[in-house]
């Protein structure tokens, strides 16, 4: 910080900056570092983050509805399987559904 305190940060710790504030807190590691190892873990997230997310990840267009769900989910995926294998399983535990149109993942939600 521009104060020019420090502050030690140790293992299972995440450090966060805002506003000349510096605050240091205890988290579980492994959601922050588990995309090394192709997994994506969240906890209690909305599903459109997370279908952002994956957007991103596999570098295609998901088309999502204009407002959002309410829905949200805990779990983790393996991000080696293919695309439509991940919406495939999302669609088994959320009421959603998807189509493939051009290269775009269009998502509705029952």
């Amino acid at each position: 910080p521009k104060n020019g305190k420090t502050t030690l940060v140790e293992p299972n710790q995440l450090l966060s900056y805002n506003n000349r504030e510096v605050s240091v807190k205890q988290v579980d590691v492994e959601g922050y570092v588990s995309w090394k190892d192709g997994i994506y873990m969240f906890n209690n997230e909305p599903i459109e983050n997370i279908l952002k997310r994956l957007s991103k990840y596999y570098d295609v267009s998901i088309k999502l509805p204009d407002s959002t769900s309410g829905i949200t989910c805990t779990g983790k995926l393996q991000l080696r399987d293919d695309l439509s294998n991940l919406l495939n399983g999302l669609s088994n535990i959320a009421p959603m559904n998807y189509s493939i149109r051009e290269d775009t993942y269009t998502i509705s939600f029952q």
